[in-house]
């Protein structure tokens, strides 16, 4: 049904939404196990978020840059692809696929972000915890959101 592995059709598909894997691993469990339940759905739900694009993109570029001592890159196709792709990584005996997010992709959802952002900041009227505290205005225009966890720009991965 989808492609993991460098052997399967390359017109399968590499990406499914996450409704759609969840279903399938659900199913098979069903199929499989004689017992299951909503917990156990909920959980492979959880699991399947932590391999989603967004999230790997996550991981691989901003935590890998910030918490270790770079991201490893291979530069001329980091540079040259203008599009997400997958390339062979072997993990132990076996081969699968890793996806790669060019400069040109990375580059284009971080400016899409920023206008998302600064729309939102203008139809709000309001300013994130780090321009508002220098600011000088009062509470109204301090954007709370910033300041209790929750994230107002986000990164699509499309």
């Amino acid at each position: 049904m989808y492609r993991i592995s460098p052997t399967q059709r390359v017109r399968k598909s590499t990406t499914a939404p996450i409704q759609d894997v969840v279903g399938l691993v659900s199913q098979a469990v069903k199929d499989c196990a004689s017992e299951y339940s909503e917990s156990d759905v909920h959980t492979v739900g959880s699991i399947v978020k932590s391999y989603t694009l967004g999230a790997l993109l996550y991981r691989r570029y901003r935590s890998t840059a910030i918490h270790e001592w770079g991201v490893q890159l291979d530069e001329l196709e980091f540079f040259k692809r203008k599009e997400i792709y997958w390339e062979t990584a072997p993990v132990h005996s076996h081969r699968f696929l890793k996806v790669q997010f060019p400069a040109r992709v990375v580059l284009n959802m971080l400016k899409r972000s920023i206008d998302s952002y600064k729309r939102e900041l203008v139809a709000i009227r309001k300013l994130p915890f780090g321009l508002w505290v220098e600011s000088g205005l009062n509470e109204d225009f301090l954007d709370t959101r910033s300041v209790l966890g929750e994230v107002p720009a986000r990164i699509v991965v499309r």
